[in-house]
């Protein structure tokens, strides 16, 4: 896979990820996350920019992905 680390914003538990083409929140869950079960946490960060349905996320969107704090 081709995708980018999420780029961590400093003394914050919030990363940015910008969508890339085949993305799902699963997908990207999996990556930063390291559990696919847990794009329900991306999808709740992001409901007002992606809407009603959770798989219409687009190529580029930049989406929020918290994170816990260790």
């Amino acid at each position: 896979m081709a995708h980018l680390p999420p780029l961590p914003q400093a003394n914050c538990t919030t990363f940015y990820y910008r969508v890339l083409n085949g993305d799902s929140l699963s997908l990207i869950a999996k990556h930063v996350l390291r559990n696919a079960k847990d794009w329900r946490i991306i999808y709740t960060a992001n409901k007002s920019l992606i809407g009603d349905n959770p798989s219409d996320i687009m190529v580029g969107q930049v989406l929020k992905v918290p994170v816990a704090a260790n």
